[in-house]
């Protein structure tokens, strides 16, 4: 959780992120840091060679199998986000551009306004190039980042 906390903080202050978010804010106004996030889910997915020989598949499988073990211990909202999460191996729908816009779709069905979620796909295509730009200068600062905080982490805990 400590380590999810410091790349949720890195992420959010990164120049990369926050022009991306700048760059998309006239069709998704305050929704743009939640477009992004998914986006960059997808970017991720889509050029995973380029970041780790681990393959998707062993990934994946070693995340679902984390999930189906601390399970029990989620507050029952999460638990059934879970159970969807792992009946429709939602991590792998990323991949394609269409499951990421009927995600943000339903994303959106969770406030109580309308909001540019609804129909995120045009404007996802019209801004693609910024966004996969904007990740391709994210990405390996924020994996530097993640390795950091793991070793600090760890040391703590050793030490």
């Amino acid at each position: 959780i400590r380590h999810h906390r410091e790349v949720d903080r890195f992420t959010d202050c990164h120049g990369a992120v926050m022009a991306c978010v700048d760059g998309i804010k006239d069709d998704f106004g305050i929704y743009g840091p939640i477009v992004a996030d998914v986006m960059f889910d997808h970017f991720l997915l889509d050029r995973w060679p380029s970041y780790t020989r681990i393959k998707k598949e062993t990934f994946f499988a070693s995340i679902y199998q984390s999930l189906t073990l601390i399970r029990p211990e989620f507050p029952p909202r999460y638990k059934q986000v879970v159970e969807r999460m792992l009946e429709r191996r939602w991590l792998r729908t990323y991949e394609d551009i269409s499951n990421v816009a009927y995600a943000l779709r339903r994303v959106g069905e969770r406030f109580d306004r309308t909001t540019p979620l609804a129909d995120a796909l045009p404007g996802i295509k019209k801004h693609y190039p910024l966004m996969a730009e904007s990740f391709i200068r994210f990405f390996p600062e924020l994996q530097r980042f993640a390795d950091s905080v793991t070793d600090a982490l760890m040391s703590r805990t050793i030490g």
